[in-house]
């Protein structure tokens, strides 16, 4: 009898004990599920919108077939993609999984290289999922960032004023850079600088871990990876009953293994119990058991990844000039609205945005992955690329004329020729600004100041008079005008005869006459040398090395000699050095200012002047050195997305410390006192010394120079199949690539710039030449609104839902209160997230609107009439 009992019980199933499965005390596997954003790299970017399309309809209709399936949108680039595909019938479906809480919509909308973003940028980063889940009557309160290993430290704030709860991190390690959070200490508040926090998970392995690290492909993989993850785990002593476990793959498509596995473990094991979620179960699970008793980290961990960013120089430099540009340009659009003239471009500027946000993303143009791709597709990859930077910086470029043409006549008398400067966020302004003429223009061209002041100095920039240079006072948040005459006394444009040095205001400059690199720069004044031709690096000097030696910081000099080297006669505003090479082309240009302890550097590469690489050495980085004699112990000051901040004593740990990704730019200070500040609008990369592509584990404080990468560059592709063939990362863009710098040098006892001179060198103000002025009433200088307190404003706009104008501030030393006051009667005004959507209200006192303001505290208010 008791023999039969047990065959019974074998034969049949719902008799049969449970096997207890695993001993441990997780008792859950949260299995999140995904298919990973890569626009492009598995395939060309419009594919991969076809397949985000068609990947979630496939998750719809697994949905319908299994109860259990649940499935989280990575990023809403994908759900964008889907619906500019779906019928009405998908999108109701859709809907109706949203409803239900079985589909999760991720707040990012993708994947970005995060330390190379701008300030404004980065705040935009949540709009669009959150615009197109409001659509379908749902939130969002996790974000999902995989791949890259880490992120810039402006996350927390950026997630959490957007209502983000809760934050996946999905970080490759391939390379190295991934934060160094203990399994003990998973999940973990990441905290911003502001106090913000987000509930953070850090996957074990990757977005990928579901198949590598944990096995679930099969009941044979899983069970002893499974069983290893946990006892890892409790062995690290992580003291929760649940773990997450991400599970997709690049661009990959959705099945049911993961669901069938479940069902077949589930069956088969007590513990521990597989459960498909979203990740806002796994957290409410946590937080509903435990309460809120994790561990607090705060820090950046963002740049590993962005030197990616330099194999596509032409094109990083097109949308990193068009993104400083464009709140800018936002702004100037903001008051046209305001004042009647114009109706302001919604959809325009944030389709702007978006573009900027897509080309900012991890997966980029250049060479293919090797063997990923065909040759056809590795072209119609990089020619879309191409294609999105162009018409990002053409999107923006436009909406700057078009605004600039309906506030400059109106700013002119009639019938005047006038020159209109427009600074439209920000600080005062006394800086240089170059000009584009219509033509040319005769040469006793004469500026007079309206107010009766003296006539403005300038310079023109070429022989035949079509673009000129003026030092210009403009006051904060406005414009100033002057008007166009003759009689002038300007010096004619100035010659150039050979030479190796220049001076000019406080400091000298020579140069090597063999290869026109810097060997000395001296404060006239003080007699103090910047450089020391025994150094090294070379100032200005160009280096290269094979993809393998600069990971190990193996660097050679690569300057051409024998070159040509021009020197400006003496005049106004700056002088300039000019280095030619053999055939006549610009290789470096230096200006000295008149009124500034600066220099300016421009260098120009040539795509077809590099040199063949050969498979074996993979690649050729490329950079530009700048030396310093700086006293060592130095410390980085680097200008991020979230404003300055120190590596290494504001990182993450583990975060990567050979490199970093700048905003705008860095400031490097010695232990002496005196430092070296340095901003680029065209290159994103710098590096402490000489160039390394390696995760290194700290800060190299006796380095005394800067590098900054311009490039890497690979001559042939692997395709699919094997074969070695040339592959233009940027096709159809100029053979010449431009990179500018701009650097200042301070004393003991000098301040160091505020992130407004970062700004205004990136995103300088703008120009414009009224040929027949229209106007009535034309103030020769004003401000669209008062400002009193220590605040920096970085972004005006108009509402997304057209209910008043958005104001964003960040908080100066020491903060304080802040008023504010329009040149309207101000009724209204509250604090509203990044979101736009109202918080509190605020104080309004005879127009003047009050509230209080950290140091670094970034504010957004809106006001009403």
């Amino acid at each position: 009898m008791g023999a039969l009992l047990l065959l019974l019980s074998v034969l049949l199933p719902g008799e049969r004990q449970q096997d207890p499965g695993i001993s441990s005390s997780i008792k859950t596997l949260y299995v999140v599920e995904m298919s990973h954003t890569d626009v492009g790299f598995t395939d060309p970017p419009s594919e991969v919108a076809r397949l985000s399309y068609e990947h979630l309809v496939h998750a719809l209709d697994l949905a319908d077939s299994y109860p259990e399936f649940h499935w989280t949108i990575e990023t809403s680039w994908q759900l964008q993609s889907f619906l500019e595909q779906a019928s009405a019938g998908e999108i109701a479906r859709l809907r109706q999984r949203f409803g239900e809480g079985r589909f999760r919509l991720s707040g990012s909308y993708v994947n970005p290289h995060s330390g190379l973003w701008g300030e404004e940028e980065l705040h935009r980063f949540v709009h669009p999922s959150a615009r197109m889940a409001r659509d379908f009557g749902t939130d969002v309160r996790s974000a999902i960032l995989d791949d890259v290993p880490g992120f810039s430290l402006a996350m927390p704030r950026i997630l959490s004023q957007s209502g983000v709860e809760f934050l996946l991190l999905g970080a490759n390690d391939f390379v190295g850079g991934k934060p160094d959070i203990p399994l003990a200490d998973r999940p973990f508040w990441w905290r911003g600088r502001d106090g913000s926090r987000v509930l953070t998970w850090l996957t074990y392995g990757s977005y990928v871990e579901g198949f590598v690290e944990w096995g679930l492909l099969n009941m044979q993989t899983a069970y002893p990876k499974i069983r290893d993850r946990l006892q890892e785990f409790e062995s690290a002593g992580y003291p929760y009953d649940a773990v997450l476990v991400m599970r997709g793959f690049d661009n990959a498509d959705v099945s049911s293994g993961m669901a069938d596995l479940a069902r077949q473990w589930n069956a088969t094991y007590q513990n521990p119990k597989i459960v498909l979620a979203t990740p806002e179960q796994f957290f409410d699970h946590l937080l509903q058991s435990y309460g809120d008793v994790f561990p607090t980290y705060s820090g950046d961990a963002a740049g590993m990844w962005e030197s990616v960013s330099a194999t596509t120089p032409a094109t990083q430099s097109m949308v990193r000039r068009a993104r400083a540009r464009l709140a800018a340009v936002e702004s100037l659009w903001t008051w046209l609205a305001a004042e009647g003239k114009a109706s302001y471009p919604t959809d325009r500027l944030q389709q702007a945005w978006e573009k900027i946000m897509v080309f900012d993303e991890h997966s980029g143009g250049g060479m293919p992955w090797p063997g990923l791709l065909t040759e056809a597709e590795a072209n119609q990859h990089n020619l879309e690329y191409v294609d999105l930077a162009v018409s990002s910086a053409k999107a923006v470029l436009l909406l700057q004329q078009e605004a600039l043409d309906k506030v400059g006549p109106a700013a002119v008398p009639a019938g005047e020729v006038g020159l209109l400067f427009v600074n439209p966020l920000g600080d005062s302004f006394r800086g240089v600004v170059e000009v584009e003429c219509p033509g040319s223009q005769p040469p006793d061209l004469r500026l007079i100041d309206p107010d009766g002041g003296p006539d403005p100095v300038f310079r023109w920039l070429n022989s035949d008079r079509s673009a000129l240079a003026l030092e210009v006072d403009l006051p904060a948040r406005g414009f100033r005008r002057f008007q166009i005459g003759s009689g002038g006394q300007a010096p004619p444009p100035p010659s150039e005869n050979p030479g190796d040095r220049i001076q000019m205001g406080d400091l000298e400059l020579k140069v090597d006459p063999a290869t026109g690199v810097g060997l000395a720069l001296t404060e006239l004044s003080s007699g103090f040398a910047w450089l020391d031709p025994q150094q090294e690096h070379q100032f200005g000097g160009f280096e290269q090395a094979t993809n393998q030696k600069a990971f190990f910081s193996l660097w050679s000099s690569v300057d051409p000699e024998q070159v040509k080297i021009l020197v400006e006669d003496p005049g106004p505003v700056f002088r300039r050095l000019r280095v030619l090479d053999k055939r006549d082309r610009l290789l470096r240009e230096y200006r000295l200012y008149e009124y500034e302890r600066r220099v300016d550097l421009v260098v120009e590469l040539h795509t077809s002047d590099l040199p063949f690489v050969e498979p074996e050495l993979h690649s050729f980085h490329y950079m530009v050195s700048f030396p310093s004699t700086l006293q060592a112990p130095t410390r980085l000051i680097v200008d991020g997305p979230d404003g300055f901040y120190e590596p290494g004593l504001e990182s993450l740990p583990g975060a990567a410390l050979g490199h970093f990704a700048a905003a705008t730019g860095a400031i490097l200070f010695g232990d002496n006192g005196r430092w070296m500040q340095m901003t680029s609008p065209d290159s994103a990369m710098l590096d402490l010394g000489e160039m390394t592509e390696a995760p290194a584990a700290q800060v190299e404080k006796e380095e005394t120079g800067l590098g900054w990468k311009l490039r890497r560059h690979a001559s042939l592709g692997e395709v699919s199949g094997g074969s070695l063939v040339p592959i233009e990362a940027e096709p159809g863009v100029a053979d010449r690539v431009r990179y500018a710098f701009q650097l200042r040098f301070g004393q003991v006892g000098d301040p160091s710039p505020g992130r407004e001179v970062f700004r205004h060198d990136i995103s300088p103000p703008l120009s414009l030449w009224v040929e027949q002025g229209q106007g009535v009433f034309s103030p020769s200088s004003g401000t669209w609104f008062d400002l009193q307190g220590p605040a920096q404003v970085i972004a005006v706009k108009q509402r997304e839902d057209e209910q008043g104008i958005l104001f964003r501030l960040r908080g100066a030393a020491p903060g304080g209160q802040i008023r504010l006051r329009l040149p309207w009667n101000l009724s209204r005004a509250w604090e509203v997230d990044l979101l736009e959507r109202v918080l509190s209200p605020l104080v309004v006192q005879n127009g003047w609107v009050q509230f209080q303001l950290a140091e670094n505290q970034v504010f957004s208010l809106s006001c009403t009439d």
